[in-house]
C-alpha cells in the first residue's frame, strides 16, 4: 500500500510538471525562443565600422535624447537586420557622431 501511494504521488507530480511545461510563455510563442531577439552590446566606435549600422543609428536615434552631460555614458537601442544593438558612447562621442555627415560614417 505504501509503494502504491509513493507511485501515485510520483505520477501526479510528473503529470503536473508536464502540464506546466506545455503552457505557452507570456510573449505568445509556443516554444519561448521563437520570438526572442538577438541583442548585441557595442560601442559607438565599433558601430562606426559598419556603414549600414551607422545609417540605421542616424535614422533611429534622436540626437535630442543626449543631454549635455560629459561624464555620462549614453545607450541607444537600434534595430538593424532583426538584431537589437545597444550602442553606447560618451556625450562627446555622440556629439561627434551626430555632427558628422551621415553619408560619410567614420568622419569625426
Amino acid at each position: 500500500m505504501k509503494t502504491l501511494k509513493i507511485f501515485l504521488i510520483t505520477a501526479l507530480m510528473s503529470l503536473t510538471s508536464l502540464s506546466f511545461s506545455s503552457i505557452a510563455p507570456a510573449n505568445g510563442s509556443s516554444t519561448g525562443t521563437a520570438n526572442q531577439q538577438l541583442t548585441i552590446k557595442i560601442t559607438l566606435q565599433a558601430a562606426l565600422l559598419n556603414s549600414q549600422l551607422t545609417m540605421a543609428i542616424h535614422q533611429q536615434v534622436d540626437p535630442a535624447l543626449f543631454k549635455n552631460d560629459p561624464d555620462k555614458v549614453f545607450v541607444a537601442d537600434v534595430n538593424y537586420r532583426h538584431i537589437l544593438y545597444h550602442v553606447y558612447g560618451t556625450y562627446g562621442e555622440w556629439l561627434s557622431f551626430f555632427s558628422a555627415n551621415p553619408g560619410t560614417p567614420g568622419n569625426q
